[in-house]
């Protein structure tokens, strides 16, 4: 009988640990399953925040030229090939895809300022309307800003939830309301004589 209650004890400590372990076994479950959400969280909204940066630094990629190539000489001159990757985006999202337009080009497309005069007539309305952004931050680029600088810039002026069609439409207005010139606010002021 003794025999027989040393077993039954034995195994209901067996038992006890068994149902421990399954315990611990499901509470480790539950956090494995709560930590890969968050983990998973985590991993969506770093290559969001990479996707972004990826973006920004468009606007400082070297820039690829297309290169004719061929026997050169005369023939080369009368039949130059009609590039038909010469053309403006049709929506920029916002104001860094206009000036990334402009510099190395969108989607595979010729950037804007390698346009030939030809290239430029076929797109007139879209390129006349986005000169005069393009024009402005060349000149602030020019003056020392950084081209994503520039363009925040811009964004304080004209604010940062409006439209890029409308921010084009409102520079053109300032334009013609300032001689020719941009907004006083985004003029670069030449130093002084005398003064570096």
């Amino acid at each position: 009988m003794r025999d027989q209650f040393g077993r039954q004890e034995f195994a209901n400590q067996i038992s006890a640990q068994l149902h421990n372990i399954q315990l611990r076994l499901t509470r480790l479950e539950e956090k494995v399953e709560a930590s890969t959400g968050s983990m998973k969280q985590e991993f969506l909204r770093q290559v969001s925040m990479l996707n972004r940066n990826v973006n920004r630094l468009q606007l400082f990629a070297p820039r690829q030229r297309v290169v004719g190539g061929g026997g050169g000489g005369q023939q080369e001159q009368h039949e130059a090939p009609v590039r038909t990757n010469a053309r403006l985006s049709a929506r920029p999202k916002d104001l860094h895809s206009l000036w990334t337009e402009y510099t190395h080009g969108l989607g595979g497309l010729k950037a804007a300022r390698d346009f030939t005069p030809v290239e430029r007539g076929r797109e007139k309305r879209k390129y006349s309307k986005r000169k005069v952004f393009w024009d402005v931050i060349a000149k602030l680029v020019d003056a020392g800003w950084t081209a994503p600088a520039a363009v925040d810039l811009i964004y304080q002026v004209y604010g940062r939830h409006v439209s890029v069609t409308t921010i084009l439409v409102v520079m053109l207005r300032d334009r013609k309301h300032y001689n020719g010139l941009p907004n006083p606010r985004l003029r670069v002021i030449p130093p002084a004589p005398g003064r570096q």
